[in-house]
């Protein structure tokens, strides 16, 4: 008598999981619409965002949440317009397009160190735990999910996916293997890196408490006391240029200053923050230049314009000047 062979049961086909470049060929086209998005507003609301100073990148954020927020749900069956166009789209592990509220969340984990990074921060947010809670923000969380994206190919999944259990697979290509778990040595490095971003802040202030740093935050400090100043920030260091007797170099102290007006409505404005500059730090008498960028425009992280005014100065000129200045704004 014939014996039946048994044969296993067959595995169900799965999408497979969606490669390193199309991932992101499909954000680097969704970074596009939402940048033509950005400018177009931009033309019609540029005083508005100019006026909010580093609020826009909340505005930026928002934007950004409701555009993956919606097309990355079941809402548009998981497909942003990039992920449409190179046939890729968000799943859960059960290959079900994510809820609204899921696919938001998945987005706010990978949004808050994005939109955080470049941010011009108040300085009150800057120390203590608000110091260690945007170093973790951005240092932490941001290299977590680059460092999965690029090197976590078992499973693809980035700190944003694992965070809410999802999944990006192709539409066309299938599997019938069974879906494998993130490798814990990709785990123990996101811990690694995360308990690296704390010690960061302790650095940091280390620095910020050396006589070099804390003279300089003090003349920041100075000129965003200036009436119509709203953020500030300095850099030190030099210039070198080949000329026909040899090689010559210059050193500079730049101060770049976002005004909270039109520039046609800041006459004077470089002026007085060079006077304080050298009424508030010390070593701006030592240098050759002193370089005072104004600016006016918005940065709301998807798009960002601006319109500068470029002024130096050299430090004898503003000598005994300083006292000129106008008075801080009051607080």
């Amino acid at each position: 008598m014939e014996m039946n062979e048994v044969l296993p049961p067959a595995l169900p086909s799965l999408p497979m999981i969606a490669g390193f470049w199309r991932r992101v060929f499909a954000f680097a086209i969704d970074f596009i619409l939402l940048g033509l998005v950005g400018l177009i507003s931009g033309i019609f609301l540029f005083d508005f965002y100019a006026r909010l100073g580093a609020g826009g990148r909340f505005v930026g954020f928002v934007v950004a949440a409701a555009y993956f927020g919606v097309l990355d749900s079941r809402l548009s069956g998981g497909q942003t317009p990039g992920k449409r166009a190179v046939h890729i789209r968000v799943v859960d592990n059960k290959n079900r397009p994510l809820t609204f509220a899921r696919s938001l969340a998945r987005f706010v984990v990978l949004g808050i160190p994005f939109f955080l990074n470049g941010a011009p921060l108040p300085n009150a947010l800057l120390h203590g735990f608000g110091a260690v809670l945007v170093t973790v923000l951005i240092f932490g969380v941001g290299a977590s999910i680059v460092y999965l994206f690029i090197f976590n190919r078992r499973t693809r999944q980035s700190l944003h996916d694992i965070a809410v259990g999802s999944l990006v697979v192709s539409t066309e290509a299938f599997t019938s293997n069974e879906r494998e778990n993130v490798w814990a040595g990709h785990l123990a490095a996101v811990a690694l890196i995360c308990g690296i971003s704390l010690l960061l802040p302790i650095l940091s202030m280390s620095l910020a408490s050396s006589s070099f740093f804390q003279g300089m935050q003090e003349a920041v400090a100075a000129i965003e006391q200036q009436p119509g100043v709203q953020f500030a920030s300095m850099s030190k260091g030099s210039t070198f240029h080949v000329t026909a007797n040899g090689r010559s170099s210059a050193t500079y102290i730049s101060v770049r200053v976002v005004a909270d007006r039109p520039l046609k409505d800041c006459a004077g404005l470089s002026d007085r923050c060079a006077r304080v500059l050298m009424d508030t730090y010390s070593q701006a008498s030592s240098v050759d230049i002193l370089q005072i960028t104004v600016s006016y425009g918005f940065d709301i992280g998807i798009a960002s314009s601006w319109k500068n005014s470029f002024k130096n100065y050299k430090p004898n000129e503003l000598r005994g000047s300083a006292a000129t200045a106008t008075k801080p704004k009051s607080t």
